[in-house]
């Protein structure tokens, strides 16, 4: 919160210089004022600072935040004068002040908020000179910060209906996929030269690295002459050169996938270039070839950086150059040439649109580091400087990082072949009670920090963040790791099923079986019958854990969103419907969650 208010309070200063208002009478707007009035109240000179929030909140008439600083200048036996010009606000979730503020929104001006005081306001409030300004601007920033919107979903005749701040606004939702855009190549075989910038809403310390992605086809690509500029001091901020000679290459480049898993780039120093030349792997089955500097850059928060290159390809295509700041095996974007999404945005919010949506950084650290909400909230930044009226539900990623892998190797999934997964099962209880003790604090922090944008969470996780078992479209089946066999045993013995404390997951060829398609023998298989019910309800139970996580979060005054419920989806799967997860809905639907 105090960032946030912090950059709220730097716009302000900086429209003020650009109309030359920043000094009112005696004092500066950096100095918060050393006396203030207020109608029907003699002057009283501030005791500290921190005594103005507290005066603020009694004079109108709020219930002061538990464990603030300061105290009131209003006496404890004085009450709030019948002349005060501001209503008490709704108790259990103020909105702001009514009759303070018009406030003007152009589709024309998306960034800028035309503010005016009412004429009987204005008769009503004595701006004495010790004041000025600054209280006038805290009195705003404190207002800003107790506009907490309620975003909620009831059932009504109609269906269900989405209501804001107690009022049904159109179930319209904009989702866009946020990432940076790509360099067209103009012609094959000439040298074209690219350069662009970005700004940081992060601190990158020796974290970053960039990354080159290229056409997936057969092909020669150059390039040349790269240099990463910091725009304010001039200064590289990677090696000069490393494109120029073979040793500096090496020294600062890689190649991924590395070793045999690269079956389609090769690279050589020629002419003070790198040259690439990509071929058609066998089965056609591309993988993920790119080049990417080591990572070790460092960029500054709030700094313009600029990127140029020349780069020469054979062919048409794009050319995908994106800077990442890696924490905890996770690569974060942070820069890349201007992508769509803010302009879609912009889009959206000019067709009255109010709720937003996109894939942030979930930010889920180890738990001996200090929390860094620094991801998402510069996305959520990003997104309110283009739409001031935004509803934001972020999308994050619910599923386990690398670094709670690493700690917890048995949790990871396993699939009947041996091959270990890349998410941990959802039947593992450490995994759910972590990550819902995570979704529980990234609710919280996002009510604070954008009280009146914050509209919502989207925990996403598992197969395309849709919550059925990751690879289910595969055709091998998964569920032979440690926390799901404990689980099966345990839900088998409150079956009261005999046995149960010895019992293994059915094999993968009983599994395969399905001599009667869809349906199963309730002689010879009735131990699928069992395994499916649980493998449904082992996925609708995480559902609800997390969904009550975030529930507590947000005090059950924003939307809590999944993607769960395919019931007609799933017949493909070659391993058939049930293997989905998605058939326990009734437990979701009945949920206290």
């Amino acid at each position: 919160m105090v960032t946030y208010v912090d950059e709220e309070f730097a716009r302000f200063l900086k429209k003020l210089d650009e109309i030359n208002l920043r000094d009112v009478g005696q004092h500066s707007l950096y100095l918060v004022a050393s006396a203030c009035s207020v109608p029907g109240q003699a002057r009283r000179l501030t005791r500290d600072d921190m005594d103005i929030f507290p005066t603020l909140c009694n004079f109108c008439d709020l219930r002061q935040p538990a464990g603030m600083e300061g105290s009131s200048l209003v006496p404890e036996k004085q009450s709030v004068p019948s002349t005060s010009p501001f209503t008490r606000m709704d108790e259990r979730r103020p909105r702001g002040y009514p009759g303070l503020l018009a406030s003007k929104f152009s589709p024309e001006e998306p960034n800028v908020h035309r503010f005016s005081f009412p004429q009987e306001l204005l008769s009503k409030i004595s701006l004495r000179r010790e004041v000025g300004i600054s209280t006038i601007l805290l009195f705003l920033v404190v207002s800003a910060a107790f506009a907490e919107v309620t975003v909620t979903v009831r059932n009504t005749p109609g269906g269900p209906q989405i209501f804001v701040d107690g009022e049904a606004v159109p179930p319209r939702f904009f989702f866009g996929s946020p990432g940076g855009g790509s360099v067209a190549i103009a012609a094959p075989d000439t040298w074209q030269s690219v350069s662009f910038e970005f700004t940081l809403n992060r601190d990158v310390d020796q974290r970053g690295t960039l990354h080159f992605r290229f056409p997936k086809k057969t092909c020669r690509i150059q390039l040349r002459n790269l240099r990463v500029v910091d725009c304010q001091s001039g200064r590289d901020v990677l090696p000069l050169g490393s494109f120029g000679a073979k040793d500096a290459f090496e020294d600062t480049w890689n190649l991924f996938p590395p070793g045999e898993k690269n079956t389609v780039g090769t690279f050589e120093i020629a002419d003070g270039a790198v040259h690439l030349t990509l071929t058609e792997p066998p089965g056609r089955s591309w993988p993920d070839f790119h080049l990417h500097s080591d990572i070790r850059l460092s960029l500054e928060r709030r700094k313009t950086y600029r990127c140029s290159f020349e780069v020469k390809c054979s062919v048409l295509g794009e050319i995908t150059p994106a800077f990442y700041c890696v924490e905890n095996g996770v690569w974060h974007p942070v820069g890349g040439p201007p992508g769509p999404l803010l302009r879609q945005i912009g889009l959206a919010r000019d067709a009255g649109v109010r709720l937003i949506s996109t894939s942030m950084p979930s930010c889920w650290q180890p738990p001996e580091e200090p929390e860094n909400w620094e991801g998402i909230d510069a996305v959520i930044r990003q997104t309110v400087d283009v739409h001031p009226r935004a509803l934001i539900v972020p999308r994050v990623s619910a599923n386990a990082p690398p670094w709670w892998l690493e700690r917890h190797t048995e949790a990871r999934m396993m699939f009947e072949n041996g091959k270990p997964g890349r998410l941990s099962t959802v039947s593992s209880r450490d995994y759910r009670r972590d990550v819902s003790a995570h979704m529980e604090k990234l609710c919280r922090h996002l009510g604070q920090a954008f009280p009146d944008h914050f509209a919502g969470i989207h925990p996403a996780g598992q197969n395309s963040a849709e919550w059925f078992y990751d690879e289910s479209w595969g055709p091998v089946v998964s569920g032979y790791e440690p926390p799901t066999r404990d689980a099966w045993r345990s839900w088998l013995k409150a079956q009261g099923e005999p046995g149960a404390d010895l019992a293994e997951i059915p094999s993968a060829k009983h599994r395969h079986d399905a001599t009667h398609g869809f349906l199963l023998d309730p002689r010879r298989q009735r131990d699928l019958i069992l395994f499916n019910r649980f493998w449904q309800r082992e996925m609708a139970d995480t559902v609800v854990e997390i969904a009550a996580a975030c529930r507590r979060g947000t005090e059950g005054e924003k939307l809590v969103v999944f993607f769960y419920g395919y019931l007609f989806e799933f017949p493909p799967l070659g391993n058939g419907a049930s293997y989905s997860g998605h058939y326990a809905l009734s437990r979701v639907l009945n949920s206290l969650a």
